[in-house]
């Protein structure tokens, strides 16, 4: 889920209080930044599936777990980031391609 308000309303006072600099990530502010979180789950998730995904939240947050790290492919089954390597900041500006599973219209 996108939650910007705990993003751009600490970004704003900043900004108004004069002391702004840029993110070292760019636009792309992560779960431990406030722009995007994980909403989980409906009542009727089992448990144990609600403590793997939360589970995996943290490690997101703790950078122990990359979010854009290979191996990626496309949906259409080209490789797109390798095994072992990790889609970059200058990447996600470019990205064009949707992941195996992605449906769209």
């Amino acid at each position: 889920i996108w939650v910007w308000d705990r993003f751009f309303v600490p970004e704003i006072k900043k900004i108004e209080a004069g002391n702004w600099t840029p993110d070292p990530y760019g636009a792309f502010p992560g779960i431990a930044g406030g722009g995007t979180d994980i909403a989980c789950c409906n009542k009727i998730v089992p448990k144990d599936v609600v403590d793997k995904v939360m589970a995996a939240r943290e490690e997101i947050i703790k950078g122990s777990k990359q979010v854009f790290g290979g191996p990626l492919a496309d949906r259409d089954g080209k490789e797109r980031v390798a095994a072992g390597k990790v889609l970059g900041d200058a990447d996600l500006w470019k990205m064009d391609w949707y992941v195996k599973g992605v449906v769209t219209q």
